[in-house]
């Protein structure tokens, strides 16, 4: 079980539902990199001889107020979305529209 990052627990002052996702490709970052969602917080290294920052966490905050926690370190990126219970039935709607357009943005890009 992951542990409620420190950024959620400071900001939100609700109990938060907890749902697990595993991606089957790579390229998720980048994805949504691309979305209009803002990154809060971000843990990472830095090769110091190119100066390239590889992240290993990020944490996205979405319009609707759903928090995505992005765990790259892992062959496989996974995901952990933080959210309130009573807002389960737009998560699934979320989820569902992003899982489609992730998968369909894979498709056009290989």
């Amino acid at each position: 079980m992951i542990e409620l990052p420190h950024y959620i627990k400071n900001v939100e002052k609700h109990v938060l539902s907890t749902l697990n996702l595993s991606f089957q490709r790579k390229g998720v970052e980048e994805f949504l990199d691309g979305k209009t969602f803002t990154i809060v917080w971000s843990e990472g290294d830095i090769d110091v001889q190119t100066g390239k920052i590889k992240f290993s966490k990020k944490i996205y905050e979405t319009k609707q107020g759903f928090y995505l926690y992005l765990l790259l370190n892992q062959e496989i990126p996974s995901m952990v979305v933080y959210y309130k219970q009573e807002q389960i039935n737009e998560l699934k709607i979320f989820i569902s529209q992003l899982l489609k357009q992730f998968n369909n943005d894979k498709t056009i890009n290989k």
